[in-house]
């Protein structure tokens, strides 16, 4: 059996990832991206997106 959620995303995770994809569609190819505690930063270290975490 599946465990609910791993082929069915949430709601949160399906909206999160379809912004943070449109965001990285705006940024060039070449940019780094770094994630630390549970967010993503450019390479200046503007917050790009904050994963949701469920406790």
């Amino acid at each position: 059996m599946q465990d609910k959620g791993i082929t069915n995303p949430s709601l949160e995770i399906k909206s999160f990832t379809k912004e943070f994809v449109e965001k990285l569609s705006y940024m060039p190819l070449d940019e780094e991206i770094k994630l630390e505690n549970n967010s993503f930063f450019d390479s200046k270290g503007n917050l790009i997106a904050k994963i949701p975490v469920t406790d």
